[in-house]
């Protein structure tokens, strides 16, 4: 899950930074590409907590049961 996770952040950040690059020959704004690009690594953060935190749990019940 956490491979997805990885891989849908990227992607989000390389499509910021291909917008910001496409915006200096097309007629659009530049902050759809920053905007997009700043949610991707937002994003990236909150799944790293996540399974972080989750690698965390798992680790205290298997620590509880061997017990």
């Amino acid at each position: 899950m956490f491979n997805l996770y990885t891989k849908l952040s990227g992607m989000l950040v390389v499509l910021g930074i291909f917008l910001v690059i496409a915006s200096f020959f097309a007629n659009f704004s530049i902050w759809y590409g920053i905007e997009i690009a700043k949610c991707g690594g937002a994003l990236f953060i909150m799944f790293l907590f996540l399974h972080l935190l989750s690698e965390h749990e798992s680790k205290k019940t298997q620590q509880s049961i061997a017990k």
